[in-house]
């Protein structure tokens, strides 16, 4: 672990975790949660829609009920992770390599070969939507000066684009006809694939690192053994780490409001100490 850990860094590998305490969610609470989402999406479709797409809702609705607990959860931390990465690495690359911000790949384990399960297709589905909601009410922040080019040419479109039924959803205060937007489904979809582990090297990067969080966390694995992966996160103020809680009234977001505590709060704090800067050095 260790050793692959510094392979990594020394490849300048940066990751975006997004870890949820599975003892924090029961079933009954993970059930309380799926119903509450279910009958949100069903509440998408009303008199005003087309039949067909209000029937679409209401049998992804009663998908989304069956889903398994383990599925739930995995389906908000990979959305947290996802929405992590949008965030931080606009700025990240924007201050190195702007190029980079041409062209997001997204590459997802899957469960199984041939058709996608359930979870993953409703996971393609509604991401797009989930991350829409998210970022209407914190846009995502820019850097005044940074060569945003790259990205404006493959994910941004006119604001006059955003539909009026967006609007009244946005961020107090914020005005989207001063700038653009992205579109995200260029963004998320134009380039995502379900894709088995054990052929794909960026698969195994991500397991390795997952692995490595989950085991410093539940000391399971010494400290030797995970200390290098603070060199592949990004300092940021609290933690390098998101930390997620479902239920109601969260739906996915950061449990900013909870401190971290022992165990969680040394390995954090450990982190840190060699997490790298989000600026390069000289700025």
């Amino acid at each position: 672990m260790a050793q692959a850990l510094r392979l990594f860094a020394a490849y300048d590998v940066t990751a975006e975790i997004a870890v949820l305490d599975t003892g924090m969610h029961p079933p009954h609470l993970l059930k309380e949660f799926r119903e509450s989402q279910a009958a949100k999406i069903a509440a998408g479709g009303t008199p005003q829609h087309h039949p067909s797409l209000v029937a679409e809702l209401w049998a992804d609705a009663d998908r989304w009920r069956k889903l398994s607990d383990p599925s739930t959860m995995q389906i908000f931390t990979t959305i947290a992770a996802v929405e992590a990465v949008i965030r931080e690495m606009e700025i990240y690359y924007v201050l190195r390599e702007p190029r980079e911000l041409g062209l997001f790949r997204w590459t997802l384990d899957a469960k199984e070969t041939g058709a996608p399960t359930n979870a993953e297709d409703l996971w393609k589905k509604l991401v797009c939507p989930f991350l829409q909601g998210l970022f209407l009410q914190e846009p995502v922040a820019g850097l005044e000066g940074g060569d945003y080019s790259h990205y404006e040419r493959s994910y941004r479109s006119k604001s006059t684009e955003l539909p009026d039924y967006l609007r009244p959803h946005l961020k107090q205060g914020y005005d989207p006809n001063t700038d653009s937007i992205t579109n995200l489904r260029k963004l998320m979809l134009g380039d995502l694939a379900f894709e088995s582990s054990e052929a794909h090297a960026g698969l195994q990067v991500a397991d390795i690192i997952g692995s490595a969080m989950t085991r410093a966390v539940n000391r399971s694995l010494g400290i030797k053994g995970w200390e290098r992966l603070g060199r592949l996160l990004i300092n940021r103020t609290g933690s390098p780490v998101r930390f997620l809680a479902l239920g109601p009234g969260i739906e996915g977001r950061q449990q900013r409001e909870l401190p971290l505590r022992p165990p969680v709060s040394a390995v954090i704090s450990r982190l840190l100490q060699s997490a790298k800067s989000r600026f390069p050095h000289g700025s």
